[in-house]
């Protein structure tokens, strides 16, 4: 999935030099998957620490049950490249609008809607951060003159935060690729797709606003030391379990 978003990304923002196609079909299969996360990981209940594949069960009761053997295609969200796969499949369903080539096509730029698939996902992040935590091993000091060498920092809101910096790094890149004339998706400039992703930004609240304000202030100096979507370099990353899991739906963001 990680590798599906890149390659949404790079379509949208570099959409003539790095392919001559746009597949909207693929919003609607997007959707579907995040859906099918939610059935086995918040419905169903699936027990991602075993690693085992069950066969169904009757007893609907029980907590650690999941249909037949389509569950292997559910991430194990515990591990890191699994965590990554699902915030990088939620990012591509919560931000669908702005990577939409039709919002674009559009006389005053509508979005066309996805409010429901956008729900699932953000419930998706909130019951992930209910039982997780993602810690980051190579984390230098704020202060670039510091000699102090790099420590593990863990962070409590890392699937917010992970869409803050991925749209910051989004509106980077299509700024480079604007400046450098490559045109991505027809109509889309990298002022209405500012403008677009303040529309997805606002619905995470004023704490989230106010934090990708900063990462826009500080983006020159976050996107030179490396513009790569996906997140922090994986080797760098560890899964923590919480103990105990805090209350599903109750812990905001931040």
């Amino acid at each position: 999935m990680l590798d599906t978003y890149r390659g949404i990304i790079h379509s949208f923002v570099d959409h003539i030099k790095i392919t001559n196609t746009n597949h909207p079909p693929v919003a609607s299969l997007l959707r579907y998957i995040a859906r099918f996360y939610h059935s086995g990981l918040v419905e169903l209940g699936l027990d991602v620490f075993t690693g085992e594949h069950r066969p169904f069960s009757a007893d609907c009761n029980h907590l650690n049950i999941y249909p037949a053997s389509e569950t292997c295609h559910i991430p194990h969200v515990e591990t890191v490249d699994g965590a990554l796969d699902l915030f990088s499949l939620c990012f591509l369903v919560i931000f669908g609008n702005v990577l939409d080539f039709r919002t674009y096509s559009t006389p005053d730029g509508y979005p066309y809607n996805m409010c429901t698939a956008r729900g699932v996902c953000i419930e998706l992040l909130r019951w992930w951060s209910s039982k997780y935590k993602l810690r980051h091993t190579n984390v230098r000091s704020v202060d670039p003159t510091s000699t102090e060498p790099r420590h593990a920092e863990t962070y409590g809101a890392f699937p917010i935060r992970f869409l803050l910096e991925e749209s910051v790094l989004l509106l980077e890149y299509k700024i480079r690729a604007q400046l450098g004339g490559r045109e991505g998706a027809p109509g889309c400039s990298a002022s209405k797709l500012h403008d677009q992703i303040l529309n997805v930004v606002y619905l995470f609240g004023e704490t989230a606003s106010d934090h990708w304000d900063c990462l826009m202030t500080a983006s020159s100096e976050f996107c030179d030391e490396q513009l790569s979507m996906g997140g922090p370099k994986k080797e760098y990353l560890e899964v923590v379990e919480l103990h105990p899991p805090q209350v599903f739906g109750k812990d905001p963001f931040f």
